[in-house]
């Protein structure tokens, strides 16, 4: 420490020398006081590059649950990468973060000793006659989609569980416009990074074969993506499934399942919900 110190009296905005000092107070020392004050200093100097501010601030709410436990701590170190960095990549990072932030419970559980209890296992395995009742029960769609609203409610940039919402809107309630809308969402956040975006785009156009969109709709799906950067390698997938479109959707006929029921229509979970 006191050499870093040094050096940071001859280059005091140096971020590997901060970043050297307050892992040290956190790590070593269990000083969490102390590191908290050495990001906060680095941040409040001016010029430093929004991607070392961000980077600052991500350790410190790291350290602020791997060694205090302290949920509500980290929530504010990411909270400040907003304030600090608004309408940025880093922001939307940082809103994404907060929505998975453990609770106190399950981040002291991560520390205690594990215990794995041995169960019996099945008799005479062979000779039964289904091994259906054995498998795990499967998470009930329905369940998973109430769920998610409440969950966007709170954090609507959220963008692993709208994906997941869309899903079964789309799988689950035979509800395409439904997915599309909240797909729509993701893809019309600004700031994304254009992977995610072409991946949110390509998952429409999976949808849309699934359920019966034609092949105009789904070829300018993946237009999108060609016009968003015709240069970049997801353009040239995206061309490429293009050429390969009808044949995609032919097989996709041959595999539609019958449909086992007709869902409500209006379902109910996207009445009160943030957008």
């Amino acid at each position: 420490m006191a050499e870093v110190r040094r050096q940071l009296d001859r280059f005091p905005t140096d971020q590997e020398g901060h970043m050297l000092l307050a892992k040290i107070q956190a790590e070593d020392l269990k000083d969490l006081a102390g590191a908290e004050l050495t990001v906060h200093r680095f941040c409040a100097q001016p010029g430093h590059q929004p991607a070392n501010l961000a980077f600052a601030l991500y350790s410190l709410a790291d350290w602020h649950l791997k060694f205090g436990q302290d949920r509500e701590a980290a929530q504010q170190d990411l909270q400040q990468i907003i304030d600090l960095l608004p309408d940025s990549e880093f922001a939307l990072a940082a809103a994404q973060r907060i929505a998975h932030l453990a609770s106190a419970t399950g981040m002291l559980a991560q520390h205690e000793r594990k215990k794995f209890r041995v169960t019996e296992g099945v008799q005479n395995l062979g000779l039964l006659d289904s091994t259906s009742h054995l498998k795990p029960a499967e998470a009930d769609p329905k369940q998973l989609a109430a769920d998610y609203v409440k969950h966007l409610e709170q954090h609507p940039l959220d963008t692993e569980a709208r994906e997941k919402l869309a899903v079964i809107y789309a799988d689950h309630y035979e509800r395409l416009d439904l997915a599309t809308g909240e797909l729509e969402q993701l893809i019309g956040q600004p700031n994304q990074p254009a992977r995610l975006v072409a991946h949110w785009l390509n998952l429409l156009a999976d949808l849309q074969v699934r359920h019966g969109d034609d092949y105009e709709t789904v070829y300018q799906t993946l237009q999108r993506i060609i016009d968003r950067d015709p240069n970049v390698a997801a353009a040239e997938i995206a061309r490429h499934r293009q050429a390969l479109l009808k044949l995609e959707l032919k097989d996709n006929e041959k595999k539609q399942a019958v449909k086992m029921g007709t869902y409500e229509q209006n379902i109910g979970l996207k009445q009160g919900r943030a957008a």
